[in-house]
Formats: C-alpha cells, sequence, structure tokens
C-alpha cells in the first residue's frame, strides 16, 4: 500500500476558519500538484458553489486548481445557503458526494452536468 503523507501549507493562520489565508498561502498553492481535492461548500447557488468571505473563496479556487482529482462535499442544506463569491461550479469537480436529504432534482442534475477541466494536470 502506498504510503500518503500530509501537506500544511503556511501563510495567516484564522482560527474562525481553521485553515491558513493571504499571500503566502496562495503562493504555496500556486507550487504544489496534489492527487486529491477535497472541498466543501458553505452555499451553492444554481450550479455555482459560493463563500461569503472572498479570501477563503479564492484559497478554495487556488486548492480546485492543484487537485488532480476534486471531489466536492455538500449536504443538503448547502443547497438553499447563499454566498457573495463564487469559486467553482459543480461541474468543476470529477466527484460529487451528498449526503440522502439532498432533494433528487438535486442529485440528478450533479450527476448530469458535464465536469470541465479548468485545473493544472501532472
Amino acid at each position: 500500500m502506498k504510503a500518503s503523507g500530509l501537506v500544511i501549507i503556511g501563510g495567516e493562520y484564522r482560527p474562525w476558519a481553521h485553515s491558513s489565508m493571504g499571500s503566502i498561502t496562495m503562493e504555496a498553492l500556486k507550487r504544489i500538484a496534489t492527487d486529491y481535492c477535497f472541498l466543501s461548500a458553505p452555499g451553492i447557488v444554481a450550479v455555482s458553489c459560493v463563500h461569503p468571505y472572498e479570501e477563503v473563496a479564492e484559497v478554495k479556487r487556488a486548492m480546485l486548481r492543484a487537485g488532480s482529482e476534486s471531489v466536492l462535499l455538500a449536504d443538503h442544506a448547502k443547497f438553499s445557503r447563499r454566498g457573495i463569491f463564487r469559486f467553482a461550479d459543480v461541474g468543476e469537480f470529477d466527484h460529487v458526494i451528498v449526503d440522502s436529504g439532498t432533494p433528487e432534482s438535486i442529485r440528478l442534475g450533479a450527476a448530469h452536468e458535464e465536469p470541465r477541466r479548468h485545473r493544472r494536470r501532472r
């Protein structure tokens, strides 16, 4: 079995988000390529993943570009929440994982969304 590793990105730590942000974080994300990128979205409006904070949306965009294969994790509540800053469309993810409370119309729509590759590939 192949050993897994964990890479911690530097930058200014934001306790409320449990993550690093800022210019150091953004520069570090430009220099890495990962096998997988798992992201969540606090809100999904139509087919767009949104976040209420621009700084977080920028980091999520950069993380998505760094991943060879991407997974969106969203529970049913995310589909009724709003945000100002778009960081991706659902179709930009290779996989979308939702919970059983997500309406079938949304699950079927995500299944038929054509993936768009705008990320760096190895």
